[in-house]
């Protein structure tokens, strides 16, 4: 969030998720894709928290 807060940022990401819910990520897993719409849903709520709703997110799934 602390990136999204930044007036000259662009846009911001997210950190690499290697485990959910205390299940690591496998590729082409169910849990990858909760995993990753989870990542997504936590990353628009930090752009909604830091006053910039509509800040582009860029981040690797």
């Amino acid at each position: 969030m602390s990136y999204a807060k930044k007036q000259l940022a662009d846009t911001f990401s997210g950190p690499l998720i290697t485990e959910y819910r205390g299940r690591p990520i496998a590729s082409g897993s169910p849990v990858e894709v909760e995993a990753a719409i989870w990542n997504v849903i936590k990353l628009r709520e930090a752009a909604r928290f830091s006053g910039r709703p509509y800040m582009p997110i860029h981040n690797f799934i």
